[in-house]
Formats: C-alpha cells, structure tokens, sequence
C-alpha cells in the first residue's frame, strides 16, 4: 500500500496549534490534512435513533438514571424492585434513583407498591421499551444526546427532521 503524504508541521499555520480552529464553527480555516467534521451529535442522534424512539424518549424520558432504571425492570417485569436495590444496579445514588423512578411513574410507565416499583406499561408501550434497549444497546451516545438534548431545550420539530406538517 502507498504511504501517505503528511504535510510539513510548518505548512500548517500559527492558529491551528489551537483546538478551536478543529471544530466546525472554525473560521474558515481547514487545511487538507485536517479531517473534515463529518457529523454533530445531533446528527449522530437523527441518524441512530429512529423517530419514534426519539418521541418516547421526549415524552417519557429526562435522564439517564431514568432510561437505565426502566430498562432493569422491563428484563424483570414480574419482580419488585426497591429503590435501593435499583440504584445498586444502575450504579446511581437512591435519592436520584428515587426521583428517576418516581418521574417514570408520574409518566405512567411503572407504579408503586408500597415501597417497590413495577413496570405498569402497555403492551404498546412494551414493545417500545424492547426497541428502546436495543437502540440503546447499539448506540448509547446517540440515544443519550436524545436525552440531553431535553435539558438543553433542544427538541426536534418536525420541520428539523425533514418532515413536513402539510405533507
């Protein structure tokens, strides 16, 4: 195979020392040798994450304790879960693990007894948490953006997503 050519340190000029000038808000410095930016994270999450996971992660979903505790009791939906066993698997302390399971059942995706929470979902809902673990499992980062995104008051309009309301 060919080597490829770099170029010479001194070619590149003084500011591309600074990481700034890596980014895509640069201000039109690119210099050949430089990858190009190829997509952002929203990107990667209108790529990754199907549109109607992405709905269900906006609508029922605001963190990551949230997202991690629904999928430990969807594996198990027959078992009654305490907080604090909960947080011990999703490796989170029990006051976020308590506010993120009572947000799900607010939401009406889980609901408690006494002190132990069970997944009260749907059957539609159901199937949408299995395609939520598996996008989940495939691509972590996207599905998170999704959430974080939320937070950042970031929310895909139909418009952003290429879909139009009079088609």
């Amino acid at each position: 195979m060919p080597r490829r050519s770099v170029a010479p340190v001194e070619e590149f000029p003084p500011q591309a020392n600074s990481l700034r000038y890596l980014l895509p808000e640069d201000r039109g410095f690119r210099h050949p040798a430089l990858p190009e930016h190829t997509t952002s994270a929203d990107g990667m999450a209108t790529q990754y994450v199907p549109n109607d996971i992405r709905d269900f992660i906006l609508k029922h979903i605001a963190s990551v304790a949230q997202i991690e505790a629904l999928l430990l009791i969807w594996s198990n939906p027959e078992k009654r879960w305490s907080v604090s066993h909960i947080a011990t698997r999703i490796y989170a302390k029990e006051t976020e693990t308590a506010k993120a399971l009572e947000g799900l059942c607010i939401n009406g995706l889980l609901v408690r007894k006494d002190d132990a929470f069970g997944l009260n979902a749907s059957e539609e809902n159901v199937a949408m948490i299995g395609r939520l673990k598996e996008a989940y499992a495939r691509h972590l980062i996207p599905v998170t953006d999704v959430i974080h995104s939320k937070s950042r008051g970031n929310r895909p309009t139909p418009e952003t997503r290429g879909l139009r309301r009079d088609q």
